[in-house]
């Protein structure tokens, strides 16, 4: 299974498990590699990356 790791990957699930734990340059830069790979609209990315930042600022 492990052989099939990169064919089986989910970016969706990724991204709703993707919380922000360090910087917000450390945030985008892991969330840009995922919604790359993505074709969603853009009120549905907003929501994705506020939905996993921080909530102190």
């Amino acid at each position: 299974m492990e052989r099939f790791g990169e064919v089986c990957d989910d970016p969706i699930a990724k991204l709703m498990q993707l919380r922000q734990k360090g910087s917000i340059s450390e945030y985008c830069e892991e969330f840009d590699a995922i919604i790359t790979r993505l074709d969603l609209p853009p009120q549905y990315i907003l929501e994705l990356f506020l939905g996993g930042l921080k909530n102190e600022v």
